[in-house]
């Protein structure tokens, strides 16, 4: 009895959850495509399925189920064990598209414009960003490489 209810709650492989994780990516998968053969015949993506695969939620519709597929695909190929579960953390883009919470908060569409308007400022920013991070870090190195005030713990002073 306690090994069926391991199976069911998801403790062996094939369990109730891998099945309906299967399904749901199922429908997704389907879903995506219909919006992309669509997006063609629609004002709002300005005729264009690549305008939609690029928008915020086209992205998110896409993250709900390909990292599904390449954990399949690896799991099939056997570059993955048999326990792995690297693709876990994309399960909450499916939990996102499940409940539409997009329809409620309006401030992703206002996300989506902003980062659109100001992709190219962003880039510079972070492009900025990184050489100031990588360049402190080297000066910092260089200068307290000989640094006599430098101590090393023993371990005796963390009693």
């Amino acid at each position: 009895m306690s090994r069926q209810v391991d199976r069911w709650v998801g403790n062996e492989p094939h369990n109730f959850f891998d099945v309906l994780e299967a399904v749901s990516c199922f429908v997704f998968s389907g879903e995506y495509c219909a919006r992309i053969f669509s997006a063609a015949k629609d004002k709002r993506h300005l005729y264009s399925p690549v305008y939609y695969a690029t928008t915020f939620f086209g992205i998110v519709d896409l993250l709900s189920f390909l990292p599904w597929y390449v954990q399949q695909a690896s799991l099939a190929l056997g570059l993955a064990g048999s326990s792995s579960d690297a693709a876990a953390v994309f399960r909450i883009f499916r939990l996102f598209r499940v409940l539409q919470l997009e329809r409620f908060l309006t401030a992703f569409t206002l996300l989506d414009n902003v980062l659109r308007a100001s992709a190219d400022v962003l880039v510079a920013t972070g492009l900025m960003a990184l050489i100031i991070w990588v360049g402190g870090a080297a000066l910092f190195f260089l200068f307290e490489q000989h640094n006599p005030n430098y101590r090393e713990c023993d371990g005796t002073s963390l009693r």
